[in-house]
């Protein structure tokens, strides 16, 4: 059994939380707490994710929904953000996952939660930004209350998520982006066909089994993105998710 979750920013409203949980197929919600990439008309001049606040966490938690802690490091693909080179990744991966470990503090997630690392890209990446990830995943791991995970794209294969999981050792729970159609459709299991999405025409809430992601080690995968569900008379454009667990925290590595 997989167990169903979305992420959408900026933040949605204690009300529309509530309509996204009442009655619908939903246990967890991605929680972003920021980062140097995150989205800029959200994030403050520290980093912090905006909309994402203590007392929306607080509500959030009182709702029901189980929270994935989200938080936007640098990028080196498709569009490169504050990418890291090779003399300053190790550097730089500790100051994030420092910064990473306050916020989550500040808002209030629970010690030991994981802390997922988003890192973008369908390609191999640098040797810079595989350092980077290192860096992060090993500083969250070893000096702060936390535990360390990645989301990332699943690749060709699960090529890319390998590289990452291989790079930290497995110290790290992966969060695997593979798509089963491309961003704003859906995916018809019974018909096997892609369709657009849209308040009127909502996406499938599809049941997946996560050994059947190309990357075999996935704790969750992200298979649809930027598509339209509908509850209680709430329409969003949201991710899909399915998780091995009710809870996206639970740490997966050992």
């Amino acid at each position: 059994m997989s167990w169903q979750g979305f992420d959408k920013a900026p933040a949605i409203s204690k009300t529309t939380a509530q309509n996204m949980w009442t009655g619908t197929p939903f246990y967890w919600y991605g929680f972003y707490l920021g980062g140097p990439c995150y989205l800029s008309g959200d994030r403050d001049s520290n980093n912090r994710a905006i909309s994402f606040t203590a007392s929306l966490h607080s509500e959030y938690k009182n709702i029901g929904y189980n929270l994935a802690y989200i938080y936007v490091g640098r990028q080196d693909q498709p569009y490169p953000c504050n990418a890291p080179t090779t003399s300053n990744a190790t550097t730089l991966g500790e100051q994030d996952a420092q910064q990473a470990a306050q916020f989550a503090s500040e808002i209030g997630a629970p010690a030991l939660s994981v802390i997922y690392l988003d890192v973008e890209g369908g390609n191999l990446h640098t040797t810079a930004m595989v350092d980077y990830v290192k860096a992060w995943v090993s500083y969250i791991n070893r000096a702060t209350a936390y535990w360390a995970g990645i989301y990332c794209s699943a690749g060709s294969n699960g090529s890319v998520a390998q590289q990452l999981y291989d790079a930290v050792g497995g110290r790290a729970n992966m969060w695997v982006a593979q798509y089963q159609c491309s961003p704003g459709k859906s995916y018809n299991t019974s018909s096997n066909y892609c369709f657009t999405t849209s308040c009127t025409n909502t996406a499938s809430i599809n049941n997946l089994n996560l050994d059947n992601t190309s990357f075999s080690g996935a704790y969750m995968r992200q298979y649809a993105g930027d598509v339209y569900v509908k509850y209680n008379g709430e329409c969003l454009a949201v991710d899909l998710n399915v998780s091995r667990d009710i809870d996206p925290n639970k740490k997966q590595f050992v």
